[in-house]
């Protein structure tokens, strides 16, 4: 059978990873069994034109999530969606939380150490530790040097974060790492990789965007090889990021299965998955403007369960809908402890589902 994997993300700020009014990022996939797409094509616009309003021509998540009509026509189209045996996969991160695991990926990399220890590679448990200790101990201010510093790689903007999180670092066994730490060389192979990647912008290579592209994958391809099916994949048309995606899909479905790497990072070859990759404008097709829902009503409401506000009836729903995935093992977090523990309580779910 032949499915048609949609995406689109809600919280895009580009490779700005402290905007304090979009702290998290989601992307995520709705597939669809081709022979049912018109059938779906024609409920949503039923949906759609029995309250759209003079001059929209598509579904907003954003906007109709806060009008309570609007919001149950958003649950009945995911409500249907599931009933026509479509399938969700979700990825969200929490930026404050990728650029602490940034630090640990790049200022704790034995490769550029005098200790040469890669516990941080090896182990992503410890990684995890290690990302939730400069989580912690790093303010707003801290946060947003090292963020500029990776995204927008200069000598002295590295040199300034590395000697703030080294100043700020009392922890033996990580300040011990920090102080072997051959800046220098790291600086001159990440300014390679940022600024001169032949598979992105450099403003991309950096971004949630692009963190998460694969994670999200590898996820759509699982649910392929379990449900034995093959997918296009198209994505919500974004010009900063349409060059670098294809450029991974292109990686992604060369590459030849790999058992250590399928286990060790979950990471599977796309070719016997995938028939295609490639972008559409959501505005004009609403099949596209399904993954948006998903992904910004997901957003939306664990946005209120991180800050305790009170959930309305379509929240609720969509908590059913992150339990779902989280059993199905389609969807994945990069979150703060504080965050994780809040959705392991409210989900009753297990913590080890991130990174």
């Amino acid at each position: 059978m032949l499915y048609n994997t949609y995406i689109d993300e809600s919280g895009n700020t580009g490779n700005n990873l402290v905007d304090s009014t979009q702290k998290y990022f989601a992307l995520a996939a709705v597939s669809i069994p081709q022979t049912k797409e018109a059938s779906i094509l024609s409920y949503i616009q039923v949906k759609f034109d029995s309250v759209k309003e003079i001059g929209e021509t598509e579904i907003k998540a954003a906007r109709w999530i806060r009008a309570s009509k609007k919001s149950l026509i958003l649950k009945s189209i995911l409500e249907y969606l599931k009933g026509m045996q479509c399938d969700f996969s979700l990825v969200i991160l929490e930026k404050r939380f990728m650029v602490c695991a940034l630090i640990v990926d790049n200022f704790l990399d034995g490769a550029y150490n005098d200790f040469e220890d890669y516990t941080w590679c090896n182990d992503k448990e410890e990684k995890k530790k290690a990302a939730q200790y400069f989580y912690d101990i790093l303010d707003d201010e801290d946060i947003e040097l090292v963020s500029s510093a990776f995204t927008h790689p200069e000598l002295e903007m590295y040199q300034n974060a590395f000697d703030v999180v080294f100043a700020k670092t009392h922890n033996l066994k990580y300040k011990r790492m920090l102080a072997g730490c051959h800046l220098d060389e790291l600086y001159k192979d990440d300014y390679e990789t940022v600024m001169h990647n032949t598979d992105a912008n450099p403003s991309v290579v950096r971004s949630a965007n692009y963190t998460t592209f694969t994670a999200l994958g590898m996820r759509v391809i699982n649910v392929c090889k379990r449900k034995n099916y093959r997918t296009n994949i198209i994505f919500d048309s974004c010009l900063l990021c349409n060059e670098a995606f294809k450029k991974l899909y292109e990686r992604f479905n060369v590459m030849e299965n790999n058992e250590i790497l399928e286990v060790w990072a979950g990471i599977i070859s796309w070719k016997s998955w995938v028939e295609s990759f490639s972008v559409a404008n959501s505005k004009s097709l609403f099949l596209l403007q399904t993954a948006d829902v998903l992904a910004t009503s997901v957003m939306k409401t664990l946005e209120k369960i991180f800050s305790d506000e009170n959930l309305k009836e379509y929240d609720e729903f969509v908590k059913i809908l992150i339990k779902e995935m989280l059993e199905d093992d389609t969807f994945f977090f990069v979150m703060s402890d504080r965050n994780v523990r809040k959705l392991a309580q409210i989900m009753n779910a297990s913590p080890n589902a991130r990174m």
